[in-house]
């Protein structure tokens, strides 16, 4: 987001609301989370362990030299305006990502410590996505699922630790996900604030509620607190009592659904990540101010505003790599993030990154289903019999400096991706670097139930003729064998007899294409038996289902007739 120092004030957070917790929102426990050893200012270093975040407790050490007389609020507020470094470092908590470890593919962009029109990432890194006066840190998620909900969604969480006083403390919802809004501009996000002394539950056990409430909050001073301002989040899911079902109407909603100051949980899921205000359409992300100061949570050495990180577990964030020319993500596929391909006996393919690409390592299948690592290269198994494309050619970034792209171009085999649906996979370069996840979403299908009749549809207890299922199955890869089943209210019937029968599937037989080229063709037969037979048979739907096996795996496809008995 360009100068996301740009201020916008949320339309929902009116001062004289009461807060309460904020209801139907569980606490998540992120897996895999990173295990660091961290001590503060009050907890003596025999006490500090390695544990994972979500078994790191804040003691909030300010609040204990307060009480305990070790510190006065005067000497405070002079070491917080003398030394912000040694007051962050003495008595901050640690943070963790402020999006789901699971859907996290790196930082989109860092913050600009440059202080000229030249851009500088905390540790100079000079292939670290960053543009000139950029103020916050970008988390990037999973793109594929923006909008989703249940499990599969997107979410922003609450990135401070249990024993934290942390409270939502204004909302912005309203705008839609769409590119190409203003410069500037923050889209729907949230403040959330950490009371480090003087919280707003003890302003209203003082003070229950009107004017002189909201001035008690409005006092807590600036140096007892801690703040993150979290920008570009999907509309109608901020703060919502599902953030996990589908969004509100994209519209400002009312201050009645959430009073504010809200106090929120470790982890706790706040909203959905989407693409609203300037967040660019080539990929979603949050991006996350710290203040006071607007400070970059990396420990580096051009990051002269800290002495001590402010994550908990960085040296795992800094591992996560996405790096490109111009902020863009390391790996493409056709151009894309995401592209959608219909399925055909052959597809062309042309892979992009920054570095060169020595391997094309699936890394999930449909149903997101995951590959163990470095099993399927498909340089090695998924090309034809010509050789790869390798090409490389000078780019430009925002800021006119060159890079190198890298691509790999080639004809898919007839068994690659035979099943639609999403599939990862990442790029390996010359130095076993791995790349972000690109995927690409196969359409179509590579197994289609085309036609199914039932000649003659209609036939009288007395009629000698047959009745004839007939069906077409168009396939982009040859079947060697086919299976059917035919069912009526769930229960398996016997063809020859009309009868329920408990064995469902027919023995696999082989059938001959009537193409020579795909998309191939094979029609199937199932006669009835006439006159007699009629007798077990019953007017009604009758389901076919057909089985179509492939060296690579086995599809089903199923259509419904309907059969009149007069």
């Amino acid at each position: 987001m360009s100068r996301s120092s740009q201020s916008t004030k949320s339309n929902r957070s009116s001062p004289h609301l009461f807060m309460r917790t904020f209801p139907g929102v569980l606490a998540l426990a992120i897996s895999a989370a990173a295990a660091v050893t961290i001590a503060h200012a009050g907890e003596s270093p025999q006490k500090a362990s390695t544990v994972r975040f979500e078994d790191y407790h804040f003691s909030n050490p300010l609040r204990q030299d307060l009480q305990s007389g070790a510190i006065t609020e005067a000497q405070a507020s002079s070491l917080f305006y003398s030394n912000p470094k040694e007051f962050a470092r003495r008595y901050y908590p640690k943070i963790t990502l402020p999006v789901e470890r699971k859907k996290f593919r790196g930082i989109w962009r860092y913050y600009d410590h440059s202080h000229s029109s030249s851009t500088l990432p905390y540790d100079g890194d000079a292939s670290k996505p960053v543009y000139d006066g950029h103020s916050g840190t970008d988390f990037w998620t999973s793109f594929i699922d923006f909008g989703k909900t249940g499990e599969s969604g997107n979410y922003l969480v609450n990135p401070f630790p249990k024993g934290a006083d942390t409270f939502v403390t204004g909302i912005y919802d309203g705008v839609e996900d769409a590119p190409n809004q203003p410069v500037g501009s923050a889209g729907n996000h949230l403040y959330l604030t950490t009371y480090l002394n003087k919280t707003p539950e003890d302003c209203a056990r003082a003070f229950p509620s009107g004017p002189a409430l909201k001035q008690c909050i409005d006092d807590i001073p600036s140096w007892s607190k801690m703040s993150t301002r979290l920008l570009h989040l999907e509309c109608g899911t901020v703060m919502i009592n599902d953030v996990t079902g589908y969004p509100d109407n994209c519209a400002p909603a009312p201050s009645s659904r959430i009073q504010l100051p809200a106090r929120v949980g470790s982890l706790q899921r706040l909203a959905r990540i989407g693409y609203s205000g300037d967040a660019g359409l080539r990929g979603t992300h949050t991006h996350m101010e710290i203040s006071p100061h607007l400070v970059d949570p990396f420990k580096g050495r051009y990051n002269t505003d800290i002495s001590d990180s402010y994550f908990f577990d960085q040296s795992w964030v800094e591992r996560i790599e996405n790096f490109a020319g111009g902020g863009d993500p390391h790996f493409r596929i056709n151009g894309s993030f995401f592209p959608q391909v219909t399925y055909q006996a052959s597809n062309s393919y042309k892979f992009t990154s920054l570095s060169p690409i020595q391997r094309l390592w699936l890394t999930e299948k449909p149903g997101g289903v995951s590959v163990p690592s470095k099993t399927v290269d498909l340089l090695t198994t998924a090309v034809t019999t010509s050789a790869p494309e390798f090409s490389s050619r000078v780019e430009y970034d925002n800021d006119y400096r060159p890079y190198t792209l890298y691509s790999v171009s080639f004809k898919t085999k007839d068994n690659l991706l035979p099943q639609s649906g999403e599939w990862g996979v990442v790029a390996e370069d010359n130095r076993g670097k791995l790349s972000n996840t690109a995927f690409i979403n196969v359409t179509g299908g590579a197994f289609k139930l085309s036609q199914l009749t039932l000649s003659p549809s209609r036939v009288s207890k007395n009629d000698s003729s047959n009745v004839m299922f007939r069906w077409n199955a168009k396939s982009y890869d040859k079947i060697s064998r086919f299976q059917r089943k035919i069912t009526r209210n769930g229960q398996c019937i016997n063809p020859a007899t009309g009868s329920s029968t408990s064995q469902c599937w027919s023995d696999w037989n082989v059938l001959a294409t009537s193409s020579s080229n795909a998309p191939y063709s094979y029609t199937y037969n199932v006669e009835l038996a006439p006159s007699s037979a009629y007798r077990n048979w019953q007017t009604g739907n009758y389901v076919i289902s057909i089985k179509g096996e492939h060296a690579t795996g086995v599809w089903s496809d199923e259509k419904t007739v309907n059969f009149y008995l007069q």
